[in-house]
């Protein structure tokens, strides 16, 4: 069904150039998108940009000029809750022809989830749909990543920017990571038509 490409931070390159609207976006086309930075200009203090050193015990990169990825945003150490950035990383995205931006999301609460509107709002503003990577939050299972589903359905369903797969029942769609920590016969409980606490054939069907 998709073409994938996982983009990530790199999103954050030079800005797209003026034919961006002339560019068809195709929602065949999927770009993982990492939502968990920030900055201390915005946010307070610098995330995910400061990694730990790996197998270096108490040693972890402080951010700014030196930040912990083999390779250096064009556009600096960003935050995705700033609207110029969110502007900028959607006019690159539909210059690429993305048409649909997954977001990483780490359970209710989590950064990744109070900046959903954001995201929304902005991919809606460049034609871009946003659908959910569902990451392997704490006590996720195949019951509570129903109930994730559920929850996201219910607070962006109807956003304008929300992802549904036309071509499958307009439904949407859900990315699970790392689906393998929970053993098939559960996730049969929520996936299959007859599982005990099935997605199927009610209002949160979704294509997972």
């Amino acid at each position: 069904l998709c073409v994938l490409m996982a983009l990530g931070s790199m999103v954050a390159g030079a800005g797209a150039d003026d034919q961006t609207s002339e560019v068809k976006a195709s929602s065949h086309v999927h770009a993982f998108y990492y939502g968990w930075y920030g900055t201390p200009s915005i946010d307070g203090q610098y995330s995910h940009w400061n990694h730990a050193v790996s197998g270096a015990r108490g040693r972890q990169f402080p951010g700014g000029d030196d930040i912990g990825a083999n390779f250096y945003s064009q556009g600096g150490c960003y935050s995705p809750n700033d609207k110029a950035t969110l502007d900028r990383q959607m006019r690159e995205l539909r210059s690429a022809g993305v048409g649909v931006l997954v977001a990483s999301w780490w359970g209710r609460d989590s950064s990744t989830d109070k900046n959903l509107p954001l995201l929304l709002d902005a991919a809606a503003a460049h034609g871009v749909r946003v659908a959910i990577h569902i990451e392997p939050f704490g006590g996720r299972n195949a019951i509570t990543t129903r109930e994730a589903i559920q929850y996201l359905i219910e607070r962006h369903g109807e956003h304008p920017g929300w992802y549904r797969a036309a071509e499958l029942g307009n439904r949407p769609m859900f990315y699970v990571y790392e689906s393998y920590l929970t053993p098939p016969m559960e996730w049969a409980e929520t996936l299959k038509v007859d599982g005990a606490h099935t997605l199927r054939g009610t209002k949160f069907d979704s294509v997972v």
